[in-house]
């Protein structure tokens, strides 16, 4: 039976493997008729030479024979990504480019944080509220609205993306996101 080795495992040897393999076989060879212990050599090597031998009758002596097949292993090239993929990965740049021009307006910390003030103000009673709980929710207004015109600016952009047509996809520029 042929011995199949794969072409990584071969591309990782440091040495030849085809050189070593006949280097081999010529040991075994020769060693026919010394009387000498026998050659030894990886296991993989000795693998790649097969051991033929003749009936008695024939008077031949035992032959030894490279026998092996290099089977290509190399992983086939990716599949290009399909359109839809394309489309997918164009959203979630403009996705992420959206959260970075959020995190200019206001660190999610600091937003965390003031949305967690203006709950505790609503929770008031309108004539309970101080100046401060009229500020915090002026403030949280005056933030929404700076990030409301980036999330629309994010939808124009998606809805740009679901609209090109496949051979434009590669091609699309991001219109940048405005300073609000």
């Amino acid at each position: 039976m042929t011995f199949q080795i794969s072409k990584s495992q071969v591309d990782g040897l440091p040495y030849n493997f085809a050189d070593e393999v006949e280097k081999y076989q010529q040991a075994m060879l020769a060693h026919r008729f010394s009387g000498d212990a026998a050659p030894v050599a990886p296991g993989i090597i000795e693998a790649a030479v097969r051991r033929v031998q003749y009936p008695i009758e024939d008077g031949k002596p035992d032959d030894f024979v490279i026998d092996f097949e290099i089977v290509d292993d190399t992983p086939p090239p990716p599949e290009p990504p399909t359109p839809t993929e394309r489309r997918t990965k164009l959203m979630f740049q403009v996705q992420a480019a959206q959260a970075d021009a959020a995190a200019k307006v206001i660190s999610p910390a600091r937003a965390r944080l003031l949305s967690m003030d203006v709950s505790r103000v609503y929770a008031k009673a309108t004539e309970a509220r101080t100046p401060a709980d009229d500020a915090a929710l002026a403030q949280h207004a005056a933030i929404q609205a700076r990030l409301n015109a980036l999330t629309y600016h994010t939808a124009t952009l998606e809805v740009e993306i679901e609209d090109l047509a496949d051979d434009k996809l590669d091609s699309w520029q991001m219109t940048p996101f405005p300073a609000v």
